[in-house]
This record gives C-alpha cells, sequence and structure tokens, in this order.
C-alpha cells in the first residue's frame, strides 16, 4: 500500500482488504449498483478484482500493477474498477470463480474479471504479471486488447458475455435432484486410495492442502465399513503435517498448504477456518485412536487461537498474512546464527532435531537459490515416534525475539461463518479433551458474536442472527453464517448442556429454511432482498471449507437425533437429495456431505444423559462418551422427574431404544462394539 497520495473510492470502506487498496492510483471504487450504472453511463468495460487481505498473490499483483502508475491510468481511462473482498461476498465470489474454472480450467486468487453494465462476465483470469513474458500475456497488453475490442468489435464480447451468464444461470437453477447411494462413499474412498501418498500423508503430490474435511469423512467411513486403512490415510496425513514446516512449531497453529510433496515449505497465511478444521480433525482422530499427540496438536491450534487470532471481546480474526515487511515467511523463518544465539547450549539438540543448518532450507522465490533461512520441521518418523516439540522456556525466548520482527497483517474481520466453525470446533474439543479451557473460548467467543449482532441490529423487532454476516462492519447475513454459527451452538450444547444453545441452533436452522430454500428445496447464498448481483447464487459443493448446504446437513442431522422431531430428519434427506446428482457425479467435492450421510447409513443416535441422575457413575459415563469416538450418536440432555425411576443412559433413534446402560460395565461393553481403539 502507497504512503501518500490522494485515495480512491474505497477510503470509506471497512474490510481490511479493501482498505489496502484505498491508496493505488488506480480509482477503485467498491462493488454497488452505482458503479455498474456509470459503466453504463460512460460505457466502459468492468473490471473486477476479488482477493482478500492474506492472499500473498494479491498483494504481488497489487505491487506490480494496482500501484503502477502507467496501468493505473490505463485503466482509469478505460475501465470502470471493482475491487471485492471475497471473505465479505462470498457470493460474488463463488460466481465469478466458477466462470473462471469454466473459461480457463482453473481459479485462484487474485481473481480478475471482466464484465459489461450488465454485470455480465466476459473475460476471467487470476494473477497476471504486469508485462508479457515467457508467452504469457501480461496485465496492461491483456487491458489493451480488451480496449480495442470494445471498441471495434464489442458485439464479440457482449456475446460472451451472454454465454457466459447462460451458463451461470443454469447451473443455479438446475434441478440435482436424486438419490444417492452408499456406492458414492466407495467411490469418494476410492479417490483417496488412489491419489493417497504413503511416504508423506496427503492425496497431492504438490502443492498439499489439509483438506481437513477430507480426513474427517475418511474416518466415518472408516468406523462404518470398519476399514483400517481409512484411518492410517488419516494418521499418516496428520502426522506429517503436524512434523512438517506446514505447522508453526514456534507460535503453532497451521499455515495454508505446502508448496511441495513433503510438507516442508508452506504458503504462509494462517486462516481461521483452516485451524477450525484442523482442531475438529485432530480431535476426532484422538477419539478414534487414542494416540496423545493428537491430542497435543489440537491443543496447539486452540493456543494459537487464544494467542494471536481473539479479539478482546473474544471473537475471532479471519486470518494473518504470508508476508511480512514486504516478503513471505520473513516472520517464521530463522538463519542459524540467530537460532543458535536465543537457544543457546540446546542449539547442537535443537538445531539437530528440527533440522536448522547454515545453508537453510528456505529458497528465494524468484531464483530458487537457498537463503540460509530456515523453516522449523521434524522427521516423520521422529515425530511419531517421541512427538518432540520445543521447550516451553526455550519456545518463550523465540516467541519474544520473533515477536521485535514485523509481524504479517492480522485481518480483523469477524466472520460468523468462520467463527461459528472454531467455536463448534473448540467445544468439540473442550468436550473430548474435558479441556475447560477449549470449552471456555468457545463459549466466550459465542457471547462476543451475538452481542456484536445485537449492537449492530437498528430495529428491536429483528432477532441478533437475522443482522450481519460480519459481526463489527455489516455485510448482509449469508446461508454459511447461519449453518455455521448454528454447528457451533449445537456443539456447545453437546459440550455444556445448556439449552439456552440448543434453542439458538433451532432458530437459526429453522429461519434458514424460511430465507434460503427455494421452491425446488435446494438454498441459495443469499436471501431474496440481496439484489446487488447478477442472480441469487448457489453454492453447493465443498471447497476449502465446507459449503453452508453441507453444515445445514449436519446441524439439521444433529437436531433430528437430540429433538426426535422428524422434520429435521426430513430436512436433512431433502437436503441430500437436492445435490444428489452431483454428489453421485463428483463425491470427492462434497466430503463434509458425506460425512453426514455415513451417520444416515450407520443409524443416528441421540444420548439421552440425565443430568440430575442420582447415579454416581453418570459423570464418568459422559467423559467416556466425550472422550470416544461416536459421530453418529449426538447428547441429549433430560431433566428428570423427581420419581423418576431412568437414572440411566439411553441411546436411541426415532423408533427405538437400546438397553438402558445404568453401569460403567455396560458402557464399556457397549463402547468396545463402537470404537477403534
Amino acid at each position: 500500500m502507497q504512503d501518500k497520495g490522494k485515495p480512491n473510492g474505497l477510503i470509506n470502506e471497512t474490510s481490511p482488504y479493501l482498505l489496502q487498496h484505498a491508496y493505488n492510483p488506480v480509482n477503485w471504487v467498491p462493488w454497488s449498483p452505482d458503479a455498474f450504472n456509470l459503466a453504463k453511463k460512460l460505457d466502459k468495460p468492468v473490471f473486477v478484482s476479488i482477493g482478500y487481505s492474506t492472499c500473498h498473490w494479491c498483494h504481488v499483483m497489487e505491487r506490480e500493477s494496482f500501484e503502477n502508475q502507467t496501468i493505473a491510468n490505463f485503466l482509469n481511462k478505460h475501465f470502470i474498477s471493482i475491487k471485492v473482498d471475497r471473505e465479505e461476498r462470498p457470493d460474488i465470489d463463488a460466481m465469478c470463480m466458477d466462470i473462471c474454472q469454466a473459461m480457463t480450467g482453473h481459479g485462484g486468487w487474485p481473481l480478475s474479471i471482466m464484465m459489461d453494465a450488465g454485470m455480465r462476465p466476459f473475460f476471467a483470469g487470476t494473477y497476471f504479471a504486469p508485462t508479457t513474458t515467457h508467452g504469457r500475456i501480461g496485465f496492461l497488453d491483456l487491458l489493451q486488447r480488451i480496449t480495442s475490442t470494445w471498441k471495434s468489435d464489442k458485439q464479440r464480447l457482449l456475446k460472451s458475455a451472454a454465454e457466459a451468464t447462460d451458463f451461470l444461470t443454469k447451473k443455479s437453477a438446475t434441478d440435482y435432484a436424486g438419490e444417492i447411494s452408499a456406492s458414492v462413499l466407495d467411490e469418494a474412498l476410492a479417490y483417496h486410495v488412489k491419489y493417497f501418498d504413503d511416504a508423506f500423508g496427503g492425496f497431492s503430490d504438490r502443492p498439499k492442502f489439509p483438506s481437513p474435511h477430507h480426513l474427517i469423512m475418511l474416518m466415518r467411513i472408516g468406523k462404518l465399513q470398519k476399514n483400517t486403512e481409512c484411518f492410517r490415510m488419516v494418521s499418516r496425513t496428520l502426522d506429517g503435517m503436524r512434523a512438517g514446516g506446514i505447522f508453526d512449531h514456534v507460535g503453532y497453529g497451521f499455515h495454508r498448504y505446502s508448496t511441495d510433496n513433503k510438507w516442508l515449505v508452506p504458503h504462509f497465511e494462517k486462516m481461521l477456518y483452516d485451524q477450525a478444521l484442523l482442531l475438529w480433525a485432530y480431535t476426532e482422530a484422538w477419539q478414534a485412536t487414542g494416540i496423545e499427540r493428537y491430542k497435543q496438536t489440537g491443543l496447539e491450534i486452540a493456543e494459537y487461537i487464544r494467542s494471536f487470532m481473539t479479539s478482546e471481546e473474544g471473537d475471532f480474526y479471519s486470518a494473518q498474512d504470508a508476508d511480512s515487511d514486504g516478503e513471505e515467511g520473513k516472520y517464521y523463518v530463522w538463519d542459524a546464527a540467530e537460532f543458535k544465539k536465543v537457544v543457546g547450549d540446546e542449539f547442537i539438540s535443537l538445531a539437530k532435531l528440527f533440522n536448522v543448518t547454515e545453508a537453510g532450507n528456505f529458497s528465494d522465490e524468484a531464483t530458487g537459490n537457498l537463503t540460509g533461512q530456515n523453516i522449523l520441521h521434524v522427521g516423520l518418523d521422529t515425530w511419531i515416534e517421541s512427538a518432540p516439540k520445543i521447550p516451553t522456556e526455550i519456545r518463550t525466548k523465540l516467541l519474544e525475539v520473533r515477536s521485535n520482527r514485523v509481524p504479517p497483517l492480522t485481518d480483523t474481520k469477524i466472520l460468523m461463518d468462520w467463527n461459528g466453525l472454531m467455536i463448534g470446533a473448540l467445544a468439540k474439543a473442550g468436550s473430548a479433551f474435558q479441556d475447560d479451557v477449549c470449552t471456555g473460548q468457545a463459549e466466550r467467543a459465542y457471547k462476543a458474536c451475538k452481542n456484536n449482532l445485537s449492537k449492530e441490529s437498528e430495529s428491536s423487532d429483528i432477532e441478533w442472527y437475522h443482522s450481519f454476516r460480519i459481526g463489527k462492519h455489516g455485510a448482509a447475513a449469508m446461508l454459511d453464517d447461519y449453518a455455521m454459527f448454528a454447528f457451533g451452538a449445537i456443539e456447545l450444547y453437546q459440550n455444556t448442556g445448556n439449552s439456552d444453545y440448543l434453542n439458538d441452533a433451532i432458530a437459526l436452522v429453522d429461519d434458514t429454511s424460511k430465507k434460503f430454500s427455494n421452491p425446488d428445496g435446494s438454498y441459495s447464498m443469499t436471501e431474496p432482498d440481496v439484489s446487488d448481483t447478477l442472480l441469487r447464487y448457489r453454492n453447493y459443493s465443498d471447497g476449502a471449507y465446507p459449503s453452508g448446504l453441507s453444515m445445514m446437513i449436519e446441524v439439521s442431522t444433529a437436531l433430528f437425533a437430540i429433538t426426535k422431531q422428524t422434520k429435521w430428519d426430513s430436512l436433512a434427506r431433502d437436503l441430500i437429495r437436492s445435490v444428489a446428482k452431483l454428489i453421485v457425479a463428483s463425491p470427492v467435492s462434497f466430503c463434509m456431505t458425506l460425512a453426514t450421510y455415513q451417520c444416515r447409513l450407520s443409524t443416528v443416535f441421540g444420548i439421552e444423559i440425565p443430568v440430575n441422575g442420582k447415579a454416581p457413575y453418570i459423570k464418568e459415563a459422559l467423559e467416556m462418551l466425550k472422550s470416544s469416538f461416536l459421530p453418529e450418536m449426538y447428547f441429549s440432555y433430560e431433566q428428570l422427574d423427581e420419581d423418576s425411576e431412568q437414572d440411566g443412559i439411553l441411546i436411541c433413534t426415532d423408533t427405538y431404544c437400546l438397553e438402558k446402560i445404568d453401569s460403567i460395565e455396560k458402557l464399556k461393553k457397549f463402547l468396545g462394539t463402537q470404537t477403534q481403539r
């Protein structure tokens, strides 16, 4: 970002990403009908640039092109230029990403879209270098070609816009309803077996993404099918990531993805949703296997969130940047001399353990030459054998030294969907590990999110959850926000038994059905009154994190198990049916949906816990149940009448109950038939 100069049309925005561009010489404006009306009035094409504040290549394109006066002058003369924060407007991003993938076969950020004044895209791409090199068109040449065509053969571009609009309209309006069978689980499993990296874990060569919802699905398929290979693939992947450089061994938490196949060199940004889903995956892996290093990793993720990603009120920031002081990864790497100075007498052992050398293992992005900087990591076998970590006293010193460096930007947006995911994951971890700190984190964040929304709501007749997507800013709430915040509420109820959380979840899911559903049973991302886009877009598949649709299936399944009300069962089944044809065509694109679908195949149970039962084993039994891997079972906390004879644990579907569990011995026998340990 430039330090001086005249601000552009982004200066009054609240998004950190948009504010990063507020002093570019490009005459940026935010997405609005006014921007497109101006394009129509001036007969100009529209350039839409979509990114987010912690995106490395977004920063690169800004430095190279958007701060380039020549390029800025050309854009200002011939285009209306719009900046969009994809985290603020995921509906616009999803629509543009789909058209980019359809036009080019790939996607990513920054996302570069050309539109006409009717919001219709006619060109799509991602990052462009400023000038043409190695046969790839540069950004300035691209702008010149589009301008020339706009003047000489505009109808050709408008024809492309009409075709793209037709594609998007059909994709969003097509009826994908149908039926699926258990074979989709076999197909999803076969994909992961085929692409599994036996050496380091993960399901690709490079780059490697954590994709924790894939791991969650595999564990559930493994339980359903009694397939130990599922758990082996999950364990290898979780161990590979935790041992590698994708994990921050000093500050904890996971970076976005690995650029190599060994999980060594990460793309250094850290996203809240990755931490949430990985905490979920490590927690369930511990429940399934009892391996303590997974619990250790889960608690480290929670510590990272407390230390670096939590606001004063208790809710969670969205991301931390990959770059600091103008370089990617600079904040996180160590040269041997600095590392030795900090760790002192422990240098020889710790340097060997964490692979610190004079030559380093971190290469210059442009030349590929080693820089002498080191990404801390441990050998995979070493990690599996002893789960080593930096001693607390030395880690404290390393953190202190690192804190004196120029820190990466923290995007302080409070996104309700990502907060919901993290609240749910912390509640899961707090329940499974019997960790009051994790539970407290989740409850405090939940309260903070509700308080933020209540404050922002200007009308007393609007419930808190109707208000905003972003707790402290003000974008309209979307499907993902409702579904994922309901997930957080459900998991807090599972952990604490507090019925207020259950009531919130019911209200959220019930209202979601009213506001986002379509006549054909599908769900749109936005409410009907959001009219500043080409169309109300529908996003069904899971991407970097689960879709709102997937999470709606998860929470409605949970509500059915807890309340036994068949309307929630019908909703879950209808939602699965509404995308059945898409699932059958590409099961691997619906891992979170299939994770819940597994529960439906193995029967969904509610575990009725007498919260005021007099039997002394109830507390011990509840702890045992919470620490076990029972993804198809949900807790229902029952207040017994004084003369009740139940005083035991009932495990029931909507049509039958198992034998009452009224002793630890019976519970151990039951768990012996259910778990993998």
